[in-house]
């Protein structure tokens, strides 16, 4: 049955292939089966904060392609003497970036955003305004011929 299915969908499916595929694994072990020989190794980060809960408001632009909104992440405290957390925000055009309700001053290279977290503070509430045009994840399509 796996075999018709396939045979129709024009994946390229086939028993023979998912056999070679996986020898061709198993006998090349520690390779990075999806990795071009060319990409760098990247390692996750530390995690001083745990993210609670994640509330994302967005506006959509289908014209502008892009988007603006907030996102706000309730953080509870992992590391007694982590500072900052570091969010991933390529090219995004920074708002206001809040800490509990206060406004603060991040640190962004373009790259990363570095929001500064009082010692003190076991759970904290930060709200980072932004608008970004997406160039991976999110695409914009508009209509044409089909």
């Amino acid at each position: 049955m796996r075999e018709r299915v396939h045979a129709r969908c024009g994946c390229g499916f086939s028993q023979e292939r998912e056999t070679a595929v996986s020898a061709a694994s198993s006998a090349s072990s520690g390779a990075r089966p999806f990795a071009l020989s060319t990409s760098r190794r990247h390692y996750e980060r530390d995690r001083p904060f745990d993210v609670v809960h994640l509330g994302l408001d967005w506006v959509l632009d289908i014209d502008e392609k892009s988007l603006s909104g907030s996102a706000e992440l309730t953080l509870e405290r992992r590391d007694p003497e982590a500072r900052f957390i570091e969010l991933d925000a390529i090219a995004f055009e920074l708002g206001k970036v809040q800490v509990d309700g206060k406004t603060v001053r991040p640190e962004y290279d373009g790259h990363v955003l570095r929001v500064p977290i009082a010692e003190k503070l076991a759970h904290a509430k930060v709200t980072v305004n932004y608008t970004v045009r997406p160039r991976r994840g999110m695409y914009f399509l508009g209509p044409d011929e089909h």
